[in-house]
């Protein structure tokens, strides 16, 4: 992410950062012109432990905040993603959440192989859910439009360490 970012002519706001305590996270921070447009972009990581019944959560995390309108951007994002949101609330702002599952297949590349993303609704069977959870297949992606800014949070949940 630091190198994209930085290769794109973003410029770091804060040094990065991590805390271990309510449990392990890092967070870095840019600040980036794109399209004539001023955004801040931060990326982090979190090790949520397994408390209370619940689960250990990691997770790789971005997102991206524009200061200008961004309707067609949404718009190409909402596109993008290719499945319904699994909610939208209404007025200014309207946030989209989107929760799905992505497989990826093969791709050789000239120099590197790489995947080409599938996104596909999460499951309603617990028993596939739960499988796509512990193979880390499971992504959320908030996109919140208004008038006079947008934010898109793009997190995927990692596979549970030691599955």
């Amino acid at each position: 992410m630091k190198s994209a970012v930085e290769a794109a002519g973003g410029k770091q706001r804060v040094p990065p950062s991590a805390t271990a305590s309510p449990w392990p996270m890092t967070t870095a921070s840019w600040e980036i012109t794109a399209g004539g447009h001023s955004m801040w972009v931060y990326a982090g990581t979190q090790q949520a432990p397994s408390i209370h019944n619940r689960p250990e959560e990691n997770s790789n995390q971005c997102t991206v905040r524009s200061f200008v309108n961004e309707d067609a951007s949404i718009e190409a994002i909402r596109n993008w993603v290719g499945v319904p949101p699994a909610y939208i609330s209404r007025g200014n702002p309207i946030l989209y959440i989107f929760h799905y599952q992505e497989l990826g297949s093969p791709i050789v590349g000239i120099v590197t192989p790489h995947y080409r993303a599938v996104r596909s609704t999460l499951p309603a069977d617990k028993i596939a859910y739960d499988k796509a959870k512990a193979e880390g297949r499971t992504w959320a992606l908030d996109v919140l439009q208004a008038q006079d800014g947008a934010s898109v949070q793009l997190v995927h949940y990692l596979a549970p360490r030691g599955s």
